[in-house]
């Protein structure tokens, strides 16, 4: 049963009025020059979060923002997934303590 059943006539002549008079939800037109600044910012720069690539493009970034927006996020990504950093004060395994560096060292030289 839906729930119009469970009201009068005059609720449910409200309601579709009221249905009736909403506005229709604009649909933004599709903006080819966001579409080509995203398209660069991806292929200059595809480690950037959804939102950032979306941000600059929208924004009208020059080549030097991006170029700075693409720094500043590769150093978060490597920060983020760096073994060696503390993670929330956990002590870390031998392995990441003692003999990852000695090996990360050892293949700079190689």
């Amino acid at each position: 049963m839906k729930w119009e059943s469970f009201t009068d006539a005059t609720t449910q002549n409200n309601v579709v009025k009221l249905n009736a008079q909403k506005p229709q939800t604009p649909v933004a037109e599709p903006d080819p020059f966001i579409a080509e600044s995203l398209a660069r910012i991806q292929r200059e720069a595809g480690w950037l979060e959804p939102d950032t690539k979306m941000a600059l493009a929208r924004s009208g970034a020059s080549q030097q923002a991006v170029d700075k927006a693409a720094e500043l996020g590769a150093r978060r990504l490597v920060d983020r997934n760096d073994p060696l950093t503390e993670d929330e004060g956990a002590l870390k395994s031998f392995w990441f303590r003692k003999i990852y560096p000695k090996i990360k060292a050892s293949s700079r030289w190689t």
